[in-house]
């Protein structure tokens, strides 16, 4: 993928052109890739119940998409703390198709068009094909950016394939994780009464319910829980940070390593002196 910088290029409007055509292309080339060819997709089955995911025949590798990590924060749990899943269920479910994001307000959502939606809080699990229960592979899990406003684990450039595939190259094969998480309003209201209600922060208790998520079922993809990292960009960077310092800095086994990429707990504005 191309990285874009400069006033020029932005202020470019041939060029910007140029990049909403990248980006269409490349979301649908990533549509095309994660397809199955196999008559026999692969199947997990985790603490709830089982999924059946797809096998993307490009990187040879397993997808599994759009699987619930939480109950829908919608009715009477909308601007609420985020409340595990309480079902369970016999029949495998399907976790092939990316599930919406959060609503949430920005050029990444107009460019992509992707569809957005209250019922949102999903988790996504990318391993390379024919990894199962006892492999122990490390985990990366990440969070995307977005200013905490928009973004979200179905753009195409996230979707792990490409780095999870050059791990597994290099001999150091990782299973791959991302989530959404309550954006804007919905995950990031403030004010005295939502404090005085002990619902501030919701995104990141989303990001945190998550993370337990993958403790209580990442073994059965295949993964280590003694082994998982927490990762992100620009917000999501600032978001592995808000998981490193919650909670006098309690991480309650969730992770064991932290890549903050372009994102601190501290905002840092430079001013001219007087």
């Amino acid at each position: 993928m191309n990285v874009f910088a400069g006033s020029a290029f932005l202020n470019s409007k041939a060029s910007m052109t140029a990049f909403t055509m990248q980006l269409y292309t490349l979301a649908f080339i990533s549509l095309l890739a994660i397809t199955t060819s196999a008559s026999n997709p692969p199947t997990v089955t985790i603490k709830n119940g089982s999924y059946y995911g797809v096998y993307q025949e490009t990187y040879d590798q397993d997808f599994f998409l759009g699987m619930p990590y939480a109950q829908p924060p919608v009715g009477d749990l909308r601007f609420r703390n985020p409340e595990s899943l309480n079902t369970t269920w016999s029949e495998a479910k399907n976790a092939t198709e990316y599930s919406p994001e959060c609503y949430g307000y920005g050029s990444d959502q107009w460019v992509l068009g992707n569809v957005v939606s209250e019922d949102c809080l999903t988790i996504n699990v990318v391993r390379p094909s024919g990894v199962s229960k006892g492999a122990d592979l490390p985990v990366g899990v990440w969070i995307h950016g977005g200013g905490f406003y928009q973004g979200g684990s179905r753009d195409p450039r996230y979707n792990l394939s490409y780095i999870v595939n050059e791990a597994a190259e290099a001999g150091m094969p990782f299973i791959g994780v991302s989530l959404n998480y309550r954006l804007q309003a919905f995950g990031f209201l403030w004010g005295t009464v939502v404090k005085e209600a002990g619902v501030t922060n919701l995104g990141f208790r989303d990001q945190r319910l998550a993370l337990h998520w993958v403790q209580e079922n990442i073994a059965a993809f295949g993964g280590d829980t003694n082994k998982v990292t927490i990762w992100g960009e620009s917000a999501g960077g600032r978001g592995v940070s808000y998981q490193l310092i919650a909670y006098g800095g309690r991480d309650d086994g969730l992770f064991r390593g932290a890549i903050m990429q372009s994102g601190s707990p501290v905002k840092y504005i430079p001013r001219a002196s007087s």
